[in-house]
């Protein structure tokens, strides 16, 4: 080997790290405001504020469970250190990194150097979908303790010392914290600890006991919540049932085990680590339709990709292959990949990133959280309300007084004069938020909710928006702000009919002075709402639309009925208000900003492709 291939391949672990960090921060620099995020971050205040930390993380989306405590803590460590959600996304792509790097190196221990290149690659692709990139939340530290597991696990296999077991038991238990389905993993980590150890049993204590110790200590009250909630869907029984049929089957398949060659134990030991997950993940949807999520299929990323690797090393192996030319060429598709995704993402109103929704809670100081869930409009409301929830200045107490409504746009491009009226801050990505305020003519606080095909129907009062918020502290359900009725009416109808509609009934009061004001449903195509009728007021064009043009006399009041037909929504689940924006004659200009599309229809309209964009 040349003097400058050799010292290439001695910087190949740099190089590595350096290739999939730049891959990640292509797909996404500054990840959006995830609800997620949001509920994460209020979950920490208590730990802020020097109160009791919590003994659980973020409630999961598996009926009732709860995820480990780890991660809120990580945030609440992360941020008593002074890195922001943003530079933590930036900590969070280092790991990723990281855990590319353990995998190559764990292939390079088996595979051609190309081979291992190929593993790398695999993982890293993988990554997108387990972790959901780039959404910072729970999931995305999983990448090194899950590849940790692995690694450990094969050194335990080659080398039969129990230490490693000590290594898996901690690299299982993160990963456990972080999300509670890599529990399934737990019977697969602790079977080829009793086929591939020396000292089967020393191997097993020490899994136990290490998982045992580090989650009853972060998590105990996730433990309880999460072993009762397993207890009432009837899966405990047989659950121990079969982890007592574990030990008696592992321990006699040992005698093979042992006469089997080393490669053959280690592809082996990475079935045994991917085969359970998808058996898991079947019967898990069977019970709580809930396990087919991308991230739910995680556990099982590292070992594929290490198989696949393995098998193409058998099938495609050429002595002439060397991993130089399988750099560039790898790593090449990899940056084309991302740079294509990137422009491909830029949309006309992309969400409010973490740094954005930092911004307008500056902004919007003056106003408290619940002033917002009932007064913020605008295409980004309902992300803006669940996302400026942690960056509330105010207290936590209700605020009614505010009576005019406030209005968010986001706009792409340099900053512009803004209209009159409207203040533009700048915002991430030379986008700018304009804000406006206007005397509404809805009024939703007096608003009566409906849902199902017989309508069950609610008024609302100021308490229903009191309790809008609930108890943030404290570690309760403080995740998203919803008004409990209309949450509670959702819920209850949709169990007894199934798929429904929910509508509102706004009363329309005309301001002093106005006689038109245009009313536009936002969030079209992710909450499909729309303006079913307009009452006692001329409205143009006739209902049902997106959007009206009302028309009222002197004295003259009225009513607008928003409907939305599909309950599965989130944000209808979750009890808020539909998102729509008032605006008035001399703001028609303003009508340009409020289409959110997804970026296939974006780029269609800007490259004139097809017609209506209307």
């Amino acid at each position: 080997m040349s003097p400058m291939l050799g010292r290439v391949h001695s910087y190949r672990y740099a190089i590595c790290a350096l290739a999939a960090f730049a891959f990640l921060f292509a797909l996404g620099r500054e990840p959006p405001m995830h609800p997620a995020t949001s509920r994460d971050v209020l979950l920490v205040q208590d730990c802020l504020a020097g109160l009791e930390c919590p003994t659980h993380g973020p409630i999961t989306s598996l009926r009732g469970m709860f995820h480990g405590a780890l991660w809120p803590r990580w945030v609440g460590l992360c941020l008593r250190l002074g890195l922001e959600l943003q530079t933590q996304h930036l900590l969070s792509l280092a790991l990723h990194a990281a855990a590319v790097v353990v995998v190559f190196r764990v292939a390079e221990q088996e595979l051609p150097p190309a081979r291992s290149w190929l593993a790398a690659s695999f993982v890293l692709l993988m990554m997108i979908p387990a972790v959901e990139h780039p959404v910072y939340w729970n999931v995305s530290l999983l990448p090194l303790p899950q590849v940790a597991l692995v690694a450990a696990l094969l050194q335990l296999v080659r080398s039969g010392q129990a230490r490693w077991a000590l290594g898996a038991g901690l690299a299982a238990a993160i990963c456990d914290e972080l999300h509670v389905s890599y529990v399934a993993l737990l019977p697969s980590v602790l079977a080829i600890a009793l086929l591939g150890a020396k000292r089967p049993w020393l191997a097993v204590l020490l899994i136990a006991g290490v998982h045992g110790a580090l989650s009853w200590m972060l998590s105990a009250h996730a433990w309880r919540v999460n072993i009762s909630a397993v207890h009432a869907r009837g899966i405990l029984v047989p659950g121990v049932i079969g982890a007592l049929i574990l030990v008696p089957a592992s321990l006699y398949l040992r005698a093979g085990w042992d006469r089997i060659a080393l490669v053959q134990r280690k592809l082996l030991t990475l079935l045994v680590l991917a085969v359970p997950v998808a058996l898991v993940n079947v019967v898990g949807y069977a019970l709580v339709y809930q396990s087919f999520a991308p991230r739910y299929w995680a556990p099982a990323f590292v070992p594929l990709a290490l198989l696949a690797s393995w098998a193409a090393a058998r099938f495609t192996a050429r002595p002439a292959l060397r991993w130089l030319p399988v750099l560039p060429v790898c790593f090449g598709a990899l940056h084309a990949i991302a740079g294509s995704v990137a422009w491909l993402r830029s949309p006309i109103l992309p969400r409010p990133s973490l740094s954005d929704v930092a911004s307008l809670a500056g902004a919007l100081s003056d106003h408290s959280h619940l002033d917002l869930v009932r007064r913020l409009r605008g295409p980004v409301s309902e992300r803006l309300i669940l996302g400026l929830a942690p960056f509330s200045h105010r207290p936590l107490a209700p605020s009614l007084q505010a009576s005019r409504d406030v209005r968010v746009l986001l706009a792409a491009g340099p900053a512009r004069p803004p209209p009159p009226g409207w203040t533009s801050i700048d915002l991430s990505d030379r986008r700018v938020a304009l804000v406006g305020m206007i005397d509404p003519w809805l009024d939703l606080g007096r608003a009566r909710v409906c849902a199902g095909p017989d309508p069950e129907c609610i008024q609302l009062s100021p308490a229903d928006w009191e309790a809008a918020l609930g108890d943030r502290r404290r570690h309760r359900d403080l995740a998203y702000p919803a008004l409990p009725g209309v949450r509670e009416l959702v819920q209850r109808v949709a169990r007894r009919h199934g798929r429904i509609s929910v509508r509102w009934e706004v009363p329309i009061t005309p301001t002093e002075g106005t006689r038109e004001r245009f009313v536009e449903v936002t969030e079209i195509l992710q909450t499909p709402w729309r303006v079913e009728r307009v009452d006692d007021i001329d409205a143009f064009p006739a209902p049902p639309a997106r959007r009206v043009q009302l028309r009222a006399r002197a004295g003259q009041a009225g009513r607008i009925v928003l409907e939305v037909s599909d309950q599965d929504s989130e944000s209808v689940k979750r009890g808020l208000p539909p998102a729509f924006i008032e605006t008035s004659p001399d703001e028609l200009g303003i009508r340009s900003l409020l289409d959110e599309r997804p970026w296939p229809i974006q780029l269609a309209c800007r490259r004139g492709w097809i017609s209506d964009c209307n």
